[in-house]
C-alpha cells in the first residue's frame, strides 16, 4: 500500500494574530526634504524647496507588532494601496541604489504650501534643512516571504500560507496560514491602507504641529506631484 504524502494544516488561530515580519526583494524608494536658505529655520517660508530622490531597494524589511489578522492577510495578498501603512514599521533593507534627484520650489501662501516655478540656479543655492520624509512604493510587488510569529518561532512562509523551506516528510511545505480559506473572511479585510498623497499628508502635519505648533497647519498641496 502507498502512502500518499499530505500537506498537513496547522491551526490558524496559532499564528494569524501574532506579530509578523513582511520581506520585499525589490521595492521603489522616494525621499522629500523640504530646503531653505539657511540652515536655522524659524517660520515656515523659510521652506523654499523640495529636494526629492528616487531609487530601489532591495531586501526591505517590515514588523506588524498589533496584528488582528488583517493586516497579516493584507501583507500576504498585497491589498494594500501605494505605500507602507502605519501598522507597518521599517525594520532595515540590503541596498538602497538612488538613481534620481530633482528640486523643486515651493512657498506658503496663506494656509497653503504650494509648488512654484523656480530658476533651477536658486534652488541649487538652497540647503538642506533636515526636514525629511521617505517612503516605498508597494504597489504592484508582492512579498518575498513573510515571518509568523516574529517574536517567538519565527516560521518563514510564502505568498500561499506554506513554509517555504522543504523538508522530508512535507514535499510542498506545511500549510501554516490557509490563505484561499481565509479571503472568504470578511473580518480580515478590515485593514488601513495608506496612499503617497496621504502620507506626504500626515508628514506635513507632524512637521507642523513639532516645529510651528501655534500656527495654522498648512494644506500640502504638494502631494500632486507625481511620486
Amino acid at each position: 500500500m502507498t502512502n500518499k504524502k499530505t500537506t498537513k494544516t496547522k491551526t490558524v488561530k496559532d499564528y494569524l494574530r501574532l506579530p509578523f515580519e513582511v520581506h520585499y526583494h525589490h521595492l521603489s524608494y522616494t525621499s522629500l526634504e523640504l530646503l531653505s536658505e539657511d540652515y536655522k529655520i524659524t517660520q515656515p517660508n523659510d521652506f523654499k524647496g523640495i529636494r526629492i530622490e528616487q531609487g530601489n531597494a532591495r531586501g526591505v524589511t517590515f514588523y506588524c507588532a498589533e496584528n488582528t489578522g488583517a493586516e497579516l492577510m493584507c501583507c500576504i495578498t498585497d491589498s494594500h494601496e501605494q505605500t507602507v501603512p502605519v501598522w507597518l514599521r521599517w525594520i532595515g533593507e540590503e541596498d538602497l541604489n538612488i538613481n534620481y534627484g530633482q528640486k523643486i520650489g515651493i512657498e506658503i501662501d496663506g494656509n497653503s504650501l504650494n509648488k512654484i516655478e523656480v530658476d533651477p540656479d536658486d534652488l541649487e543655492d538652497l540647503v538642506e534643512s533636515g526636514c525629511c520624509t521617505e517612503f516605498y512604493s508597494l504597489e504592484e510587488e508582492s512579498i518575498d516571504y513573510i515571518i509568523l510569529d516574529a517574536d517567538g518561532d519565527r516560521i518563514k512562509i510564502d505568498e500561499y500560507g506554506c513554509a517555504v523551506e522543504f523538508n522530508e516528510d512535507d514535499e510542498e511545505g506545511e500549510l501554516f496560514i490557509d490563505v484561499e480559506k481565509l479571503s472568504e473572511d470578511e473580518s480580515l479585510s478590515n485593514y488601513s491602507t495608506m496612499t503617497h498623497s496621504e502620507d506626504i499628508d500626515m508628514w506635513i502635519i507632524d512637521l507642523w504641529v513639532k516645529k510651528f505648533p501655534t500656527l495654522p497647519v498648512p494644506v500640502p498641496n504638494i502631494s500632486s506631484y507625481d511620486f
